[in-house]
Parts: structure tokens; sequence; C-alpha cells
């Protein structure tokens, strides 16, 4: 999480528990994405791998740019 985004949930954010919140609906908003054919796993697999990908793209220029600058 960014400083940024932290800091703005420290000013405007309020914890309150809400993993159960609305549970049967979201099973059964799962059931239906599981009958599309839509396949959660698959989905966050390829979110997780563009995420690194990101990740090592923004080390690489970063460490680049300290190279360049010493």
């Amino acid at each position: 999480m960014s400083l940024n985004t932290l800091n703005t949930y420290l000013d405007h954010g309020v914890a309150t528990p809400t993993l159960e919140r609305n549970l049967l609906e979201v099973i059964q908003l799962l059931g239906e994405l599981k009958t599309l054919g839509i396949d959660l796993d698959r989905v966050s697999t390829q979110l997780e791998r563009e995420s690194i990908g990101v990740l090592e793209t923004n080390a690489t220029t970063a460490l680049t740019r300290l190279v360049l600058a010493a």
C-alpha cells in the first residue's frame, strides 16, 4: 500500500468488519460466476502475474535511474 493511500485512509477511512457482510449474496454471486464459466482462480492468477510484471518493471526503472545518477 502506498504511503499516500495509507494517509488518505487514516484521514477518511473507518475500519469495520465486512468479510461476513452479505455473505449469502456473495456465495450466490460466486455460483453465478462459475455457471458463466468464469474461473476466479485463473483470473486472480493472471492479475497477480500482471501486478508482479508491473512491479518488476518499476523496480528495474528505479534501479536504472539510481545507476545512471551515481
